[in-house]
């Protein structure tokens, strides 16, 4: 058995997240980087979430998580949601309200995410301002100061096949000389209480 580790994508995940919070000031913040599928959800490139795991002494750490799926985009993407997570830690570390719970990014999480140098897409969907991309001037400084190693993401998941939708099976209205009902199923017999034909109405 030949074992391909994901050690190498962590700890320059774990570089990149030191990197891109450098200039907010949350160094105090306990962080977990992770690497899960985003399953279905398939505009999630990754996400935040408070207090999701502890040490064994109690200690609670946040969870930022980059989705497997989004490891075979450029270096400059990949550290451009890295950013974009810290903003959300930045804002849970201030109090600051920056996503509804239906996951919409609001206008606080637009005002620092372009501080940290984002540009976030006009709202079009329920996501609001969560479509965010690295400015001219801050894919200058991935390029030049981050300098991400794109060979440690040597790895990711293949996205999830959709699904084909189920076709609808017609609802059909079938009587005979003593009554009428509705059913999915096909009917060829013929009733027990009149011995007529069920036949398709309407």
């Amino acid at each position: 058995m030949e074992i391909k580790s994901l050690q190498p994508a962590m700890a320059e995940l774990e570089r990149v997240l030191t990197w891109s919070a450098k200039t907010t000031g949350i160094n105090g913040q306990r962080v977990v980087p992770t690497i899960q599928t985003r399953g279905k959800r398939a505009r999630c490139g990754g996400w935040f979430a408070p207090d999701q795991w502890s040490t064994r002494e109690g200690q609670l750490c946040h969870e930022i998580n980059f989705s497997a799926e989004l490891l075979k985009e450029s270096a400059e993407v990949i550290v451009a949601l890295a950013i974009h997570e810290v903003v959300h830690l930045w804002c849970h570390s201030m109090g600051v309200k920056d996503v509804s719970k239906g996951g919409r990014h609001n206008k606080n999480f637009q005002e620092y995410a372009e501080i940290l140098g984002l540009v976030c897409a006009k709202p079009s969907d329920t996501y609001g301002y969560g479509y965010t991309t690295a400015g001219e001037e801050l894919a200058g400084r991935i390029a030049k100061d981050c300098q991400p190693d794109v060979a440690m993401f040597n790895l990711f998941r293949l996205e999830v096949e959709k699904a084909e939708p189920k076709p609808k099976t017609p609802t059909r209205k079938y009587s005979c000389d003593c009554t009428t009902f509705k059913t999915k199923v096909e009917i060829v017999a013929a009733c027990l209480k009149c011995d007529s034909p069920f036949a398709i109405v309407g």
